[in-house]
């Protein structure tokens, strides 16, 4: 799925997507293919780990934190 449908699935924005990607909390894998765009396709375990984070953050986690726990799950 594309990052639109991540997002309306989770209730999670997409600049808040991005930037869990770019703390390395969360990856979507690019079509090396596709030479035209940077869409990068996110598959149900990135839906996993993005609901991880939801629920991590709501108890009260910091981004280390959650990324100890990821790293471990």
């Amino acid at each position: 799925m594309l990052i639109n449908e991540l997002s309306k699935k989770t209730g999670v924005t997409i600049p808040t997507i991005r930037y869990y990607e770019n703390l390395g909390l969360l990856r979507g894998e690019a079509d090396e293919k596709v030479k035209s765009n940077n869409y990068k396709k996110y598959d149900e375990k990135a839906e996993e780990r993005l609901m991880i984070i939801i629920d991590a953050k709501e108890v009260g986690f910091t981004l280390a934190e959650m990324r100890k726990l990821l790293e471990s799950w």
